[in-house]
C-alpha cells in the first residue's frame, strides 16, 4: 500500500491518544465511547417501551427502529452544518446533546404515557385499516423518538469537528470516534440483554443510562476552561502529491457517487443483520440472550473493521476509492461465506451441547462463540466501510458537514432496509434471497467504487472486478437447507446431539429421513414451516413449527389445544364473543366453533404465515378459518387487548413458550390487567404455560402474577405437562347436564374428547387441579416477585431452563396440598361427584400425590373412595396394600395383596409382595434379621417381582453398603438399573463385581441377561 508523503502537509496539533490529550485533559474519546453505551442502552429500552404500546409486531419494531434512526440522519445532517458554522463550540454543544438526552430519557414514561390516548383513538378509528393505522404509528413513533434521536445524531459531527486540527487530521478523527461509539454500542448491548434489564428493570436500565449521559454532561462542561481549540485553515484543504502537482482523492463528480454507496451499504448491512438474526434463531434459539449475542457480536465485529481501518490510516495507508471497493466488493462475498458457516455452526452447537447444556453460562458462551464464528469475518469488513469513507471524504475544512452527510446517508439506507427487509424481502424471496440481494449490493457498490477510480486503470481494472465478482456469483449457487430450518436444533438439541456424535453426514441425512417439509415460508417476523412424519404406530401426523419450534401438532399437543377451548367455554353460562391469542393449527379456534351460542371469534396472530400453513390442520380444526363467525386480525395480541374497543365472554391466551423473546409481556401483571377490563361481567380468561424447561419458581410466579390480578384464579392440567389457568371475576360453576347433553349432541366434539383426549366421562372433572381457595392458601405462604412490564423476569430466566426436565415441578404440584379435589358444579352435589365413575380417575391422583408428600394416611382415604366407586379393581387393591405395608399395618398388606391374587396380570406381583410383607412383619419379633444382608437382598428381589422397583433399588442399595463383598447385589442392581433404563450404570456395577470375582455365578447371569437387551458394554460407550 502506498504511504502518505506531504512535503506540504499542515502543522500537527499536540499529540493525542484516544484517551488522554497531551496535557492530561479528560478525553472527548473516552466520553464518546460512554455515549455509545448508553445509546444502545437507550435504544433498547425505548422499544420495549414503545412496542408496549404500538405493539410487538415486525412492522411495529420497524416503525421504532425506524424513526429512531431517521433521527439519528437528521441530527447528522443539521450538527454537521453548524459545526462548521462553530468549531469552538463543538465540545460545550456535545455535552449539552448528552445532557439532553438524559432530561428527555427521565421524562420519557410521561411523554410515552400523553401519547397512549393517542393510539388508542387512532386503534379505535383505523383497526381495520392496515395503512392508515401503520401511518399513526409511524407518526406517533417519530413524534415520540425524534427528539433525543436527533440530539444523539449531532454528536459525532460536532465532535469530529472539534478534533480536527488539519485538513487531513478530520476522516481519521471521525472514523476513530465512530469506531470508539461502536464498541460503546456493543458494550451496551452485551449489558443490555445479559445484566440490566433483567437486574434493574427498564426503568431502572433507562435510569442508569440517563445519569452516564448526566455525567457526561457534567464533565464536558467542568473541563470547558482548561481547553483551548485552534481552527482549521479557512480554505478547503488538498492534500498535495511529492510531485508538486495536485491530488484528489476522489473526483469532484465521483463525491455524490460515495453519498449514494453509502445508502446503499447501509442499506445492505441492515438487511444483513435481519437475516442473520432469524438465521441464528435456528442454532442460538429466539431467547434474549440469542438475540444480545447476535447483536453484540454485529456491532463488535462493525467496531474492529473501524479500528482496522482507523489504525491503517494512522499507519500511512492512504484510502483511495478502489481500495474501497475492494473492500466493499470482500465484504459481499463474505455475507455468502455466512450460509456454508451457518450450516457448520448447527452441527456444532449439536456435537459440544452435551458438554455445556447442565450449564446455563456455558450455554450462553457457546453461544456468543457461534456468533463470533459465523459473523465476526463478514462484520469487520461491513464495519471498515463507514470509517474508510470518512477518511476518504473527510480531508475538508468542512469535517462536521462531510461526517453529517456521510452518517445521515448511511443511516438513511438503514432506515430503508429496515422496512423493505421485513416487509418486501423477507416475505418474498425469503431469508436466503434477501442474504443473495444484500451481498449484490456490497459487490456492485465495490465494482463501481473501482471502475471510478483513476488510479486503476485498463487491465488491473478487469481483473479487479473479476476477482471481486466470481467468488460471488459462485457462492450464489450454495444450497440453502430449508430441512435445516425446521428441525430446530437449538430446541431440541438434546435429540440432535446424539446424531451429531455420529457425524456431520449422518446428523444432516437424519434431517432428511422420514420427514417430508409440506410447508416453509419466510414470513415477516419468523420462519414457518409444516412437517409430515410418521409415529411408531405408522399413523401420519403433521407439526406447525415456528423458527424451528412446534408450536402445534396432531399428536401431543391435540389434547391440550381442545381443552384450551373447551373449558373456557364450558366455564362461561351462554359465551358469545370469543377472543384467541395466537393461531396455532386452528384447533382452540375450531373448539369455538361447535358452540351454537358463539356470534363471533376473533383470533389474534402475530405472523401471517402461520395463518398460510393453517391449511394443512383444516380437518383437525374442523376447518375453523372457512367458518364466517371467524376473523383472523394480524397483529400483536397484547395489544389488540389494551386497544380495542370490544367486550368479551371468553379470552383464550396460547402464545409460544415465554422463554422466546417478547412473549413474556403475555404474561404481565399490566396485560392481564388490560385482559380482565376487555371481559364482560361473566366473563373468563384461560391463559395457557407449561412446566417443561421451567423451575419451580418460575412456575409459581406465573401463577402469582395472575391471581393478583383476577379475583377467582383456577389450575387445570391440561395434558402432561400443559397447564391452564383460568380466570374471572367471580365463582366458576359448570353445568354438568350442560357439557353432556352438547357433547352427545356435537359428533365432532364427542369425537374430539375420545380420540385425541381419552376422555369418556366429564374432561372438567379430570383436569381439575386447584381450586381458587387452595391455589390462594398456597400463595399466602410463598410470597414471590410477579412479572410487569418494567422487570419481564421470566424473559430472562425461563431460557436459562431452556433444558431442564419438568420433573421438580410436578413433585412440586403433587404435593401441593388440596381442600377442594373437584370443580363446582351447579347441577351435581360434591356427594353425588364423588361417587360418579370418572371421579375415580381423580381421587386415584391424588392418592398418589399424598404418598408423594408422606401422608399414607390420607392416601387411604382416597384409596377408599376410589374403591366404593370403582369396586374390584386388582391393580388398586395391590396399591393399597403397599400403602398400608409402607406403615407397618402388614395384616391390612397381605388381605389387599390376597385380594389381588384373584386378576391373573397383577396376581404373580401380588405374590411376590405378600412374601416381602410376611419377612418385614417378622422384623418386629426378631430386629437383627434387618441386617442380615443375603435377607435384605431377598427383600429386593420380592420388590423387584413385585413391581416395586424404587424400594428394591433402595433395598439393594443399603445391603451393598452393608457387605461390599455380597456381588449377588452388585449383580441385582445392575439388573434393577437396566430395568428404568440405565445401561451404563449396569455396566459399571457388573465391571466392579468382575474386578472381585470375575466368574461369580450371579454377576455372568445378570451380565448375559443385560446383553441380550442392550448389546455389549462397548456398544454403550459408543
Amino acid at each position: 500500500m502506498d504511504s502518505i508523503k506531504s512535503p506540504t502537509a499542515l502543522p500537527a496539533g499536540p499529540r493525542r491518544s484516544w484517551w488522554s490529550d497531551a496535557e492530561g485533559r479528560l478525553s472527548p474519546h473516552l466520553l464518546f465511547f460512554a455515549s455509545g453505551f448508553t445509546a444502545l442502552v437507550f435504544e433498547v429500552v425505548w422499544a420495549k417501551q414503545a412496542c408496549l404500546i404500538f405493539g410487538n409486531t415486525s412492522l411495529a419494531s420497524a416503525t421504532v427502529i425506524g424513526s429512531f434512526m431517521a433521527g439519528l440522519a437528521i441530527g447528522s445532517r443539521l450538527f454537521g452544518w453548524w459545526a462548521d458554522r462553530n468549531p469552538h463550540k463543538g465540545w460545550v454543544a456535545y455535552g449539552w446533546l448528552e445532557g439532553g438526552v438524559a432530561v428527555y430519557a427521565l421524562l420519557f414514561p410521561w411523554i410515552l404515557g400523553a401519547m397512549e390516548p393517542l393510539y388508542a383513538a387512532a386503534y379505535a378509528r383505523w383497526s381495520g385499516d392496515f395503512m392508515r393505522l401503520s401511518l399513526a404509528r409511524a407518526a406517533l413513533a417519530f413524534a415520540l423518538l425524534a427528539v433525543p434521536t436527533t440530539l444523539m445524531g449531532g454528536t459525532l459531527p460536532l465532535l469530529s469537528r472539534f478534533l480536527s486540527r488539519t485538513a487531513s487530521d478530520g476522516g481519521r478523527q471521525a472514523g476513530g470516534l465512530y469506531t470508539l461509539n461502536l464498541f460503546g454500542a456493543a458494550a451496551g448491548a452485551f449489558a443490555s440483554g445479559y445484566i440490566l434489564l433483567e437486574l434493574l428493570g427498564v426503568r431502572g436500565a433507562s435510569l442508569l443510562a440517563s445519569a452516564i449521559n448526566l455525567a457526561i454532561c457534567a464533565a464536558v462542561l467542568t473541563d470547558i476552561r482548561a481547553r483551548a481549540t485552534a481552527p482549521l485553515p479557512a480554505a478547503d484543504a488538498e492534500i498535495a502529491a511529492p510531485d508538486g502537482g495536485e491530488e484528489r482523492l476522489v473526483a469532484p463528480g465521483a463525491i455524490r457517487l460515495v453519498y449514494a454507496l453509502l445508502a446503499l451499504h447501509g442499506f445492505a448491512a441492515f438487511v444483513v443483520q435481519i437475516c442473520w438474526v432469524r438465521a441464528c434463531a435456528l442454532i442460538l434459539s429466539s431467547s434474549t440472550y440469542a438475540l444480545s449475542a447476535t447483536l453484540t457480536v454485529y456491532l463488535l465485529g462493525l467496531a474492529i473493521g473501524g479500528l482496522i481501518v482507523t489504525r491503517c490510516v494512522c499507519s500511512g495507508v492512504r484510502p483511495t476509492a478502489g481500495r474501497l471497493g475492494y473492500l466493499e466488493a470482500s465484504a459481499g462475498v463474505a455475507v455468502l461465506l455466512f450460509i456454508p458457516m451457518f450450516e457448520n455452526a448447527a452441527f456444532g452447537f449439536a456435537r459440544v451441547f452435551p458438554y455445556v447444556y447442565t450449564s446455563p453460562v456455558l450455554v450462553m458462551v457457546t453461544q456468543l462463540a457461534l456468533a463470533i464464528a459465523i459473523m465476526v469475518v463478514p462484520t469487520v469488513l461491513i464495519g471498515a466501510f463507514l470509517p474508510a469513507t470518512l477518511c476518504l471524504l473527510g480531508r475538508s475544512a468542512k469535517i462536521g458537514r462531510v461526517v453529517g452527510r456521510c452518517y445521515a446517508f448511511n443511516t438513511a439506507g438503514a432506515l430503508a432496509g429496515s422496512f423493505l427487509t421485513a416487509f418486501v424481502l423477507i416475505p418474498g424471496i425469503g431469508v436466503h434471497g434477501s442474504i443473495l440481494v444484500a451481498s449484490f449490493v456490497f459487490v456492485i457498490s465495490g465494482v463501481w467504487l473501482v471502475a471510478v477510480d483513476p488510479e486503476v486503470r485498463g487491465g488491473l481494472k478487469v481483473r479487479r472486478i473479476i476477482a471481486a465478482v466470481l467468488p460471488a456469483f459462485l457462492l450464489m449457487f450454495y444450497p440453502w437447507s430449508r430441512e435445516l430450518f425446521g428441525s430446530g436444533v437449538a430446541v431440541y438439541a438434546d435429540s440432535w446431539s446424539r446424531y451429531a456424535m455420529m457425524g456431520r453426514q449422518v446428523f444432516f441425512e437424519v434431517m432428511k429421513q422420514n420427514r417430508d417439509l409440506v410447508f416453509y415460508r419466510d414470513g415477516i417476523s419468523s420462519t414457518v414451516t409444516v412437517l409430515r412424519y410418521q409415529d411408531q404406530t405408522g399413523r401420519v401426523q403433521k407439526s406447525l413449527r415456528v423458527n424451528g419450534k412446534t408450536d402445534a401438532s396432531t399428536v401431543g399437543d391435540m389434547a391440550t389445544q381442545l381443552y384450551l377451548g373447551y373449558i373456557p367455554l364450558f366455564a362461561h353460562p351462554n359465551p358469545k364473543n370469543v377472543l384467541v391469542i395466537g393461531l396455532g393449527a386452528g384447533v382452540t379456534v375450531g373448539t369455538a366453533t361447535q358452540f351454537d351460542s358463539v356470534r363471533s371469534i376473533e383470533c389474534v396472530e402475530i405472523e401471517p404465515a402461520v395463518v398460510d400453513a393453517n391449511r394443512f390442520f383444516s380437518i383437525e380444526n374442523h376447518f375453523a378459518l372457512r367458518d364466517p363467525r371467524v376473523k383472523v386480525v394480524i397483529g400483536d395480541g397484547r395489544n389488540h387487548v389494551r386497544f380495542t374497543p370490544k367486550k368479551y365472554d371468553v379470552i383464550i391466551s396460547e402464545p409460544s413458550n415465554p422463554w422466546i423473546a417478547g412473549i413474556s409481556s403475555l404474561f404481565s401483571r399490566e396485560h392481564y390487567r388490560a385482559s380482565l377490563a376487555a371481559l364482560s361481567e361473566e366473563g373468563v380468561f384461560g391463559q395457557w404455560f407449561h412446566s417443561y424447561q421451567m423451575t419451580p419458581e418460575d412456575f409459581q410466579m406465573i401463577i402469582r402474577t395472575f391471581a393478583e390480578v383476577f379475583p377467582h384464579t383456577e389450575l387445570y392440567r391440561l395434558n402432561g405437562s400443559d397447564y391452564m389457568l383460568l380466570g374471572s371475576r367471580g365463582p366458576v360453576r359448570y353445568e354438568s347436564s350442560r357439557i353432556r347433553k352438547t357433547v352427545r349432541s356435537k359428533p365432532l366434539m364427542s369425537s374430539d374428547l375420545k380420540f385425541f383426549t381419552d376422555s369418556r366421562g366429564d374432561f372438567v372433572t379430570r383436569t381439575f387441579l386447584l381450586s381458587n381457595e387452595d391455589l390462594r392458601a398456597f400463595l399466602k405462604d410463598s410470597p414471590g416477585p410477579v412479572i410487569t412490564d418494567d422487570r419481564l423476569l421470566l424473559e430472562y430466566r425461563a431460557p436459562r431452563n431452556l433444558y431442564r426436565s419438568s420433573g421438580d415441578v410436578a413433585d412440586w404440584i403433587d404435593r401441593m396440598p388440596r381442600k377442594t379435589i373437584f370443580p363446582d358444579y351447579k347441577d351435581v352435589s360434591p356427594e353425588s361427584l364423588i361417587e360418579a365413575p370418572e371421579a375415580s380417575h381423580v381421587i386415584l391422583q391424588q392418592a398418589e400425590a399424598a404418598i408423594g408428600i408422606g401422608d399414607p394416611e390420607r392416601a387411604l382415604r382416597y384409596f377408599a373412595q376410589a374403591v366404593r366407586i370403582k369396586g374390584y379393581d386388582a391393580a388398586l387393591h395391590r396399591q393399597i396394600g403397599m400403602t398400608y405395608e409402607s406403615i407397618g399395618r402388614f395384616v391390612r398388606a397381605r388381605q389387599h395383596y390376597m385380594r389381588a391374587l384373584k386378576d391373573p396380570s397383577v396376581g404373580p406381583q401380588a405374590a411376590s409382595l405378600m412374601r416381602r410383607a410376611r419377612i418385614r412383619a417378622m422384623f418386629l419379633y426378631n430386629p437383627l434379621m434387618s441386617r442380615d444382608v443375603e435377607l435384605r437382598n431377598l427383600i429386593a428381589r420380592l420388590s423387584y417381582f413385585g413391581g416395586d422397583i424404587v424400594s428394591a433399588m433402595r433395598l439393594c442399595s443399603e445391603a451393598m453398603d452393608m457387605d461390599p463383598t455380597y456381588l449377588k447385589n452388585y449383580a441385582d442392581m445392575a439388573v434393577y438399573s437396566a430395568s428404568v433404563g440405565l445401561p451404563k450404570e449396569a455396566y459399571e456395577l457388573l465391571r466392579k463385581a468382575s474386578e472381585v470375582n470375575p466368574n461369580d455365578p450371579a454377576v455372568l447371569t445378570a451380565a448375559e441377561l443385560i446383553r441380550r437387551q442392550y448389546g455389549a458394554p462397548q456398544d454403550q460407550e459408543a
